[in-house]
Order: C-alpha cells, then structure tokens, then sequence
C-alpha cells in the first residue's frame, strides 16, 4: 500500500520526473499485485506509448501481453508477445514472451481437440 502511494505521489508531483516511467511500470506491476488487471494494463500502455526512449518499454510490452493472457484475450496476447520476440529477440523479455506463447499455442491445441476428439485417432 505505502509503494502505491509513493508512485502515485510521485507522479502527481514529478509529472516530468526523469523516473516517470519507471513510477508508471512499478505502479502497474503493484496494481497486478492486487489484481487490478485493467489499472496495471493502463500503466503498462503508458509508458509504451509516452515515453518511446524509456528502458522500461520491453519490460512494459511484456507486461501487457501477461495481461491480455490473464484476462483471457489471447488474440492480443499473441500478437503482443510476438511483437515482444520480433523487437528484442535474445533477450530476457523474448524468452519469456516465447514462453508464454507456448501456452497460448497448448491451450489452441486443447481447444481443437476438445472440438474435435476423435482428430488424433487413426482409423483402423
């Protein structure tokens, strides 16, 4: 709680700070803590989109691919990791988004062969 506090009292009165994005980050990354989903997303797409030069971008683009997954928007998950790989390929933040686009690939083939049961069996 105190952490919240402190990044929003930073943001109020530092609108400009040369932390900024990091206190926009670090507050997302607190509001995923409390499983405020929508508020940490928010956080994440600001700094991806106000501050282009920040350190903090592959880490934030990460973080809104996670989102999407949890809140089960897969489509965009997807699409934002793979854009996380394309950016920073052989980094951190590309093993963890090639991770996670594992699972969204398990959890299509799941749900083809739940459509579909008899698709890997052979016919004798």
């Amino acid at each position: 709680e105190q952490a919240q506090v402190a990044m929003e009292s930073y943001l109020k009165n530092h609108p400009q700070g040369h932390y900024i994005s990091n206190a926009h980050y670090w507050l997302g990354e607190l509001y995923l803590l409390k499983n405020q989903t929508q508020k940490a997303l928010t956080q994440f797409q600001v700094v991806a989109n106000r501050y282009p030069q920040s350190p903090k971008i592959p880490d934030a683009l990460l973080k809104i691919g996670f989102v999407y997954y949890d809140i089960g928007q897969f489509v965009k998950a997807k699409q934002q990791l793979l854009q996380v790989t394309q950016k920073y390929p052989n980094t951190t933040v590309a093993q963890l988004a090639n991770n996670r686009l594992r699972m969204i690939a398990q959890l299509n083939q799941n749900d083809v062969q739940k459509q579909n049961p008899n698709a890997n069996t052979q016919n004798h």
